[in-house]
């Protein structure tokens, strides 16, 4: 026998299907799609470097990763250590690409050295999602990063640090054009800098901070001559040289770019480089001894 059903109350029923799924379309959407990824890592990176640089630690350790394993005391005394090297160490760092997945990003970062170096060094930031919210990955042994990161953060990190290293080359080499053109070099940025021939360590030139230089001569392995002078910066763009052999005046746009690094903008090849003080003397010493 058909049953009779009032037409309102199919249309409540229809009405009550239909409340019943739109209710479960979000948890049906949310198990077929991954959940999204946060907001860019970039600024949780510029926070944690810039708590680093002022000594901000407790800042710092609130950016920072949880890690099983790792106590947060040595968690700290790793930041207090790393922060003290910026600060003394006056670094500069500047901020490049950055990329992420489901557990994991990674922001690429410059920091340049000016009172030690003058070429840039180009380092991956990890970070983790820790309570939807990234997180730095603080510094990890071999054996510890076996037993603290699961499989998929460890595959993410792979993939990463894959990307990283095929950005890292084309970075290093416009960042260091781009710091090249805009260096204004001095008389602290030369300081300390030692030169020798393209072909072989035939003429060395050391520029001492007092504005001294000393030059040594090799042939054959010997110690054939050795001068003293002095050297200045001048206008701006010229090593004028007093008292060593070879050319009076030299372009510092060329010295400087060498010091980076880079190649001669143009004339010879020339090699310089930095070299502590007591390894030069050892090394004038060494050939001194064999000249006589």
């Amino acid at each position: 026998m058909k049953t009779y059903r009032h037409p309102l109350t199919r249309h409540l029923l229809s009405a009550a299907f239909g409340c019943a799924l739109a209710a479960l379309a979000p948890a049906w959407l949310s198990a077929a799609e991954p959940p999204p990824v946060p907001e860019s890592p970039q600024p949780v990176v510029r926070a944690y470097m810039q708590a680093m640089k002022t000594g901000d630690i407790d800042g710092a350790l609130k950016l920072t990763a949880e890690v099983e394993g790792l106590s947060k005391d040595k968690i700290r005394r790793d930041l207090e250590k790393y922060s003290r090297t910026l600060r003394e160490q006056e670094v500069e760092t500047v901020y490049h690409e950055s990329r992420a997945t489901q557990g994991c990003a990674l922001v690429i970062v410059e920091q340049r050295r000016p009172k030690i170096r003058t070429e840039p060094a180009i380092l991956p930031v990890m970070l983790l999602l820790q309570d939807k919210r990234w997180k730095t990955l603080p510094k990890l042994s071999p054996e510890l990063r076996k037993t603290a990161l699961n499989r998929d953060q460890m595959e993410e990190i792979r993939t990463l640090g894959k990307w990283f290293v095929e950005q890292v080359g084309r970075i290093e080499t416009r960042s260091r054009e781009e710091l090249g053109r805009r260096m204004k070099p001095t008389q602290a940025t030369l300081t300390g800098a030692w030169q020798r021939s393209a072909d072989g360590i035939m003429n060395l030139l050391k520029l001492n901070a007092d504005g001294s230089c000393e030059q040594g001569r090799i042939e054959n392995g010997r110690l054939s001559d050795r001068r003293e002078g002095t050297w200045a910066l001048q206008e701006g763009s010229k090593l004028v040289l007093d008292g060593a052999a070879g050319r009076r005046e030299r372009r510092v746009v060329v010295v400087t770019r060498n010091l980076m690094g880079l190649a001669a903008a143009e004339g010879p090849r020339e090699i310089w480089s930095r070299v502590p003080d007591a390894a030069w003397r050892r090394l004038i010493d060494e050939l001194e001894a064999t000249a006589k």
